[in-house]
């Protein structure tokens, strides 16, 4: 499966903050419900991984990694991204491969969010061979915390 070496690389992450120069670590599995619009749309649901650093002041970066099915198409999205935040308020970027209907195409996703656990957002994709797809939804992440000091508290 593709998504293990994509796991491994964010577990490693996780594992070498002294490397990285990094206060602390979180790991932050998550759940995610949301609506896709237009034709294609129906409920989505997802699953994501993300590791983050508090650097400091309010400030998290990471690497995330997500799966959704949207039932009434029959659409897959795996997205692997980059995301940051400040005091909640945050973005998420990357590549995001699609498939639906036995047509697949790369692509890109942005999606900004607002929150600490629940995380109210708003994703735009773009994929070659595809319309655009709009999306709305929330996520529930909890952050755990692994290495280094508690961060956001100190």
């Amino acid at each position: 499966m593709k998504t293990v070496p994509l796991l491994a690389l964010l577990m490693t992450l996780a594992a070498a903050p002294h490397a990285l120069g990094q206060k602390s670590v979180y790991v932050n599995p998550g759940i995610k419900v949301g609506y896709t619009f237009g034709g294609s749309g129906g409920f989505t649901f997802g699953l994501e991984l993300s590791v983050t650093q508090y650097q400091s002041r309010g400030l998290i970066l990471g690497g995330v990694i997500d799966y959704d099915y949207t039932p009434a198409s029959g659409m897959h999205k795996t997205h692997l991204g980059a995301e940051g935040s400040v005091w909640g308020l945050g973005v998420d970027v990357g590549p995001t491969w699609v498939s639906r209907k036995g047509v697949s195409g790369l692509g890109a996703t942005f999606t900004p969010f607002v929150g600490l656990v629940a995380y109210p957002y708003y994703s735009f994709t773009v994929a070659e061979g595809m319309e655009n797809i709009h999306e709305a939804g929330a996520y529930l992440k909890p952050a755990i915390h692994v290495y280094g000091s508690s961060g956001i508290f100190d």
